[in-house]
């Protein structure tokens, strides 16, 4: 019983943050203030260094830089464009075989 409780009152919780973020993404949509260009550079290849395209984008109270990875695909900055560029995309394979045991 006391299992049963716990576990319906997670499925609330979770339904619950749910709703708030479709509530919130509705009714504050992403504005894009202004389009600028970042430099990547590769850990692994130093000819990998590339150009790519952001954004600001402002939301309610927030306001962040968003990273072009693929063609109208953007992911956030987290503070510097040219590192989430490069650990998201450029490097992201070479780290993964390092990386693999």
């Amino acid at each position: 019983m006391v299992k049963l409780l716990g576990f319906l009152i997670g499925v609330v919780v979770v339904v619950g943050l749910a709703g708030y973020i479709f509530y919130f993404q509705r009714n504050n949509p992403k504005k894009i203030v202004e389009y600028g260009r970042t430099e990547s550079k590769s850990h692994y290849s130093p000819h990998k260094n590339v150009t790519v395209r952001t954004r600001r984008v402002k939301q309610a109270h927030l306001d962040y830089w968003e990273v072009e990875i693929a063609k109208d695909v953007w992911i956030d900055c987290a503070g510097d464009c040219g590192e989430a560029y490069r650990t998201s995309k450029s490097d992201f394979w070479e780290h993964q075989q390092i990386e693999a045991p």
